[in-house]
């Protein structure tokens, strides 16, 4: 994992691999409020909001994953801490992670169909609305309803989220529908699976990947920026 140090008045303090592990506990196997009282309490020790969804959570979601690919937590357990994590961003809402803008940023975030790995672009999509992105969130869809609310899509840039090597067939089915229905969509392709190997990617037309869910916001931003097709730094 990332280790980072937040501050605490003068005090420098380390959030390190052991705090991660604590929490993910908390999240997983803890009470209803023990989760969100472990992340209040990180506030409360001096870590700023967007150091948790961006550093924190990020982290989180990817553990949780490697502790159920493992056999180590049920599908339950998962489900329910990201229930928690959910709560604990809709509760924790503020200007700080909110501005008030015009939101002339689209985007439309997409989960593929059978793939549980959802919670890291739940918070990617929380993290780019706080800066100014009007993000379409698509999760649980199955492939017929999802390509009609592609096609209806406002937004001119698609972010399909990966996190596991049985989604590639029907990644690779949607991509091929969506250059059919909407050629003028960019698509990205952004997830666990693109950090393991981008190579798998690189026979499909698309127009980026994205390594790491909290890199998201940068790499749109860019997008956003040019009219030109990039690949992400460090790919």
């Amino acid at each position: 994992m990332q280790e980072f140090e937040y501050k605490k008045g003068s005090e420098s303090i380390q959030f390190g691999k052991r705090d991660l592990d604590e929490l993910c506990d908390q999240l997983l196997r803890g009470t209803p409020s023990s989760g969100e009282n472990a992340l209040q309490q990180l506030i409360c020790e001096g870590m700023s909001k967007r150091d948790i969804y961006m550093r924190v959570l990020p982290q989180a979601a990817r553990q949780f994953g490697t502790l159920w690919d493992n056999n180590e937590v049920s599908y339950l357990s998962v489900q329910l801490a990201m229930l928690r994590i959910e709560d604990f961003l809709a509760s924790t809402q503020s200007p700080e992670l909110l501005r008030i803008t015009q939101r002339t940023k689209k985007a439309t975030l997409v989960s593929i169909p059978g793939d549980a790995h959802t919670i890291g672009l739940k918070i990617a999509a929380n993290i780019l609305r706080s800066n100014g992105w009007d993000i379409d969130l698509k999760t649980n869809s199955n492939y017929s309803k999802l390509m009609v609310q592609i096609d209806r899509a406002p937004a001119s840039i698609l972010v399909l989220a990966i996190g596991s090597i049985s989604s590639m067939n029907m990644m690779q089915r949607i991509v091929k529908t969506v250059r059919l229905i909407r050629p003028d969509i960019r698509i990205f392709i952004s997830g666990p699976l693109v950090a393991f190997d981008h190579k798998l990617f690189g026979h499909l037309k698309i127009d980026g990947l994205i390594s790491k869910f909290e890199d998201a916001k940068g790499s749109l931003d860019r997008l956003a920026r040019t009219d030109g097709r990039f690949k992400p730094s460090g790919l």
